[in-house]
């Protein structure tokens, strides 16, 4: 039930935990894929951002083996 408008690498590799970001400022949609992905609230992040054409972005971290992604 999500677009996903891009993929790519983050701009480095040493990140521990998975983590959402909210891009519009709309956190209720931020922890919603936190709650379904099964990410800790403390990894959800507000960071607004008038150059991204976006709601969340999605940081996976070292712990992706964790997330419920069925």
């Amino acid at each position: 039930g999500f677009d996903v408008v891009e993929t790519g690498n983050f701009d480095h590799f040493n990140v521990q935990n998975t983590k959402i970001v909210s891009r519009s400022g709309n956190m209720e949609d931020a922890r919603r894929i936190a709650e379904i992905l099964g990410i800790e609230p403390q990894h959800v992040l507000r960071e607004e951002s008038p150059d991204f054409y976006l709601d969340v972005t999605l940081i996976i971290g070292e712990d992706f083996e964790s997330l419920n992604l069925n």
